[in-house]
């Protein structure tokens, strides 16, 4: 009988560890580089499996080895938190830029993960990979010879070296999301179909203006961009995003966030944005978000965008038949079960019996040793 019940409470208990793991998140993390010299850039990547809405963990790294300078999302100090204030949880990954200052190695190492999805929040999360190491390397240096000195006789003949260091090449603008109201980028506004973009200096100068229009059935390339889309379903408005300079077209040197209002016919739960490759016939799905009225989203290159309103899903509508099916292949579950706990009680009560009947015995035998 108790092992029956310990069997029981096994498998129940069992099934409550699998049930709990299935909602379980976890995260892992993975670097752009696993080396990198002095003055260079590297990018810590923290993808949490599946879309989050916040995040809070602690990055452990040797500060005197790396410095850290932007993430795509929330903010960093004592620990890394983030928090969408939309209800939606959009956020798979975020990505965190640190610059290498001293020769050596250093791991960074998350822990303490605390995230929340739509539904429920979970905090000491699992860390399928929980650091990763990144050597850094000296800065290479040139060597320059000054001329040939040449001396009297009675003088040596000397060669002067000087170590040159070589100019610093501008890093290029990490990717990642400007939110509306931040300071220190540059803004360019476009005011046609109100379409803006904001970048760090150093990806965009003021002097760039910002051209947009929409490619309707009347444009050459409205039938290529309908083919190569045909598989996307959805509403869809047609962007060509150009920046120019002195009329001539120009790319930025780094990332860019671009704002591009909702129309207001479209639902911004469902919106999803694509660059449109014309010339080699692809596309690709862009991750953005939504701030404000726009859908933003960041990208290096100006080109063709479509916007799209995904198709509200459909609840799929079990068959009677298939209803049937499942009841029938239920039955000899639910028999089972009834016959385990029946042949459980039988057994109880053999139990019980065989207890009273060696205890009579018991007292019987007592009785005649006494009178004996």
């Amino acid at each position: 009988m108790k092992k029956a019940i310990t069997i029981l409470f096994t498998i129940v208990f069992m099934i409550g560890i699998l049930a709990g793991n299935v909602n379980a998140s976890s995260a892992n993390i993975s670097t752009s580089a696993k080396t990198v010299n002095v003055g260079s850039t590297v990018k810590i990547t923290i993808s949490f499996g599946e879309k989050v809405k916040m995040a809070e963990f602690d990055l452990n790294y040797d500060k005197s080895k790396f410095e850290f300078i932007s993430s795509s999302k929330g903010a960093f100090g004592e620990k890394f938190s983030f928090v969408d204030s939309a209800a939606k949880a959009d956020t798979k990954s975020v990505i965190l830029t640190f610059k290498a200052k001293a020769k050596g190695s250093t791991s960074f190492k998350i822990s303490n993960l605390k995230l929340a999805t739509e539904t429920q929040r979970i905090n000491n999360q699992p860390i399928g990979n929980g650091s990763v190491s990144v050597t850094v390397n000296q800065k290479k240096t040139t060597a320059t010879n000054k001329p040939t000195i040449n001396k009297t006789d009675n003088q040596a003949t000397n060669t002067i070296q000087e170590v040159v260091e070589p100019e610093k090449p501008l890093d290029p603008a990490p990717n990642r999301l400007i939110t509306l109201y931040e300071k220190g980028v540059t803004t360019i506004e476009e005011n046609v179909y109100n379409v803006m973009i904001k970048a760090l200096p150093i990806a965009i100068s003021e002097d760039v203006r910002l051209e947009v229009s929409t490619i309707n059935s009347r444009n050459e390339n409205y039938p290529k961009i309908n083919n190569i889309l045909k598989d996307i379903e959805g509403k869809k408005t047609y962007f060509d995003i150009k920046l120019k300079r002195d009329n001539q077209e120009v790319q930025p040197n780094g990332y860019v966030t671009v704002y591009i209002p909702v129309p207001k016919e479209y639902n911004s739960e469902r919106i999803e944005i694509y660059y449109v490759d014309i010339e080699n016939g692809t596309h690709k799905l862009i991750e953005g978000t939504i701030q404000g009225e726009d859908y933003t989203f960041t990208t290096n290159h100006f080109s063709t965008y479509v916007l799209v309103e995904k198709p509200e899903p459909q609840i799929a509508q079990i068959s009677t038949e298939v209803e049937n099916s499942l009841e029938k292949n239920m039955e000899p579950i639910v028999q089972a079960i009834i016959d385990f706990f029946t042949n459980i009680k039988c057994l109880y009560f053999v139990i019980i019996a065989l207890a009273v009947i060696v205890i009579t015995l018991l007292i019987v035998k007592t009785k005649k040793l006494k009178y004996n």
